[in-house]
């Protein structure tokens, strides 16, 4: 399996390197047309997903950096090749850096539209994309901080400095998942990081803001490992700041930790995520957005919602699923005293699988814990809730949104698949200690 390593690599490096291409299929300066783009996206992920796992499968099993050093080196040298790529896999830096020029020019980004009268002067230097213009921001604070502060070197220089400052982001997570991985003894999985199409075109082609929310989750865990507990705590707090999920990791927290420590992580969560929003209520802003109207307009990437909505609706639809969170979140009570990484796993998955949207990006965030305890069933997600960019054909040539049933088909076999083989294996995750279940190896 060693000896296929090389080719993987290779085969990664230029799937990867195809993105130059399908910008510009998708900016209408390539002869093939953009109905195109939707299908040979989904490829390149599926691609690079494949030969992810082949270099991972032939990984050496011992723990020095250097017998991981051509992962290592590829990863890296990938992630800077994409910098000066343009987007086709989402508008959302648009939409970013509109959101940072509303925030310069004085305006609350949380209570101004673009298509609002107030800001129609700024849509002629940060156009907006046409189906984000009748709602205000849904970010945090922190994320509307730092779109503004892109923002403020001016359009001609803000969409580079958005791509500078993501890929740094991706880099950093990376360098910290290093530490991280050989802490635990754990760099044979180094793959699963470096080389995660996830990670690396969600940061460097969509250039995603949960590539900074992923590097403060991945230094929360590299400071849980090194039993630094108010650190964690307010690198979740970051993390929460620029996109809420991160604040589901306080619940394996709160079961892993002794009392005092659990306190002093949450504590620290809180006064950081506290300060955070009450910055923004103190320049003037109600930092409140417009998360329920993003929920009722979109459906997407979602097979478990669309089932339940499919059977239920209204306020069953909505009972139904504030039980399963609950139940989902006694389960990962139970399993975090004992499974610190599994209950992180899921204590992420668990709002994600009841969300009426999930996006392939959103994912990032699992990728770290994914590589400290490979998941058949986390693997199995990453890799194919990719195949729901087949919606950038319509979307790219005509805008029609039509997002396909057989992606979510797909990932939905894909998941009972893996939950059928974890169960019968012995390696779903149980209510008891077992080696591997905790960031201390």
């Amino acid at each position: 399996m060693r000896a296929l390593q090389p080719i993987c690599l290779i085969g990664f490096s230029v799937t990867v390197s195809a993105s130059f291409w399908l910008a510009d299929i998708a900016s209408g300066s390539h002869t093939l047309m953009p109905h195109w783009l939707g299908t040979l996206t989904w490829l390149q992920f599926s691609l690079a997903a494949l030969f992810m796992l082949g270099a991972w499968a032939g990984s050496a099993v011992g723990n020095p950096l250097s017998d991981y050093r051509w992962i290592l080196l590829t990863g890296i040298i990938i992630r800077l090749v994409l910098i000066p790529v343009d987007s086709y896999t989402s508008n959302d830096i648009d939409r970013y850096l509109w959101d940072g020029s509303v925030a310069v020019a004085g305006y609350d980004p949380y209570r101004t539209s673009p298509d609002s009268t107030e800001a129609a002067p700024l849509r002629e230097h940060w156009p907006t994309p046409p189906e984000h213009a009748r709602y205000a921001t849904v970010y945090p604070p922190l994320a509307i901080a730092t779109f503004a502060a892109v923002a403020s070197v001016g359009p001609d220089y803000a969409h580079i400095s958005w791509k500078l400052l993501t890929t740094a982001a991706g880099m950093l997570t990376l360098m910290l998942a290093v530490q991280l991985l050989s802490r635990a003894g754990r760099l044979r999985h180094l793959a699963l990081v470096a080389l995660s199409p996830i990670l690396i075109l969600e940061t460097g082609v969509g250039a995603h803001l949960d590539s900074l929310s992923t590097l403060a989750v991945t230094a929360a865990l590299l400071s849980l490992q090194q039993r630094r507990y108010v650190w964690v705590g307010i690198l979740i707090g970051i993390g929460t700041l620029y996109k809420l999920l991160p604040v589901f990791l306080l619940l394996p927290v709160l079961c892993s930790l002794p009392l005092r420590q659990s306190a002093r992580t949450i504590g620290a969560a809180a006064a950081t995520v506290v300060s955070g929003y009450a910055s923004a209520v103190l320049i003037g802003m109600q930092p409140i957005g417009v998360i329920s109207t993003f929920f009722e307009k979109w459906r997407f990437g979602s097979p478990l919602f669309n089932l339940l909505e499919s059977v239920l609706s209204g306020s069953m639809l909505i009972a139904v699923i504030i039980l399963l969170l609950t139940a989902g979140a006694i389960l990962i009570y139970r399993m975090g005293s004992h499974r610190q990484i599994p209950a992180m796993q899921w204590s992420l998955a668990l709002p994600l699988l009841l969300s009426p949207v999930v996006f392939p990006w959103y994912l990032m965030i699992l990728v770290p814990l994914t590589a400290l305890a490979p998941n058949a069933f986390f693997i199995g997600w990453l890799c194919v809730l990719p195949l729901t960019y087949e919606v950038l054909g319509g979307f790219a040539s005509d805008r029609s949104w039509m997002p396909a049933s057989w992606p979510l088909i797909t990932l939905a076999v894909v998941w009972i698949t893996a939950l059928v083989y974890g169960s019968l294996s012995g390696k779903f995750p149980k209510l008891r200690k077992t080696p591997g279940a905790d960031l201390a190896g």
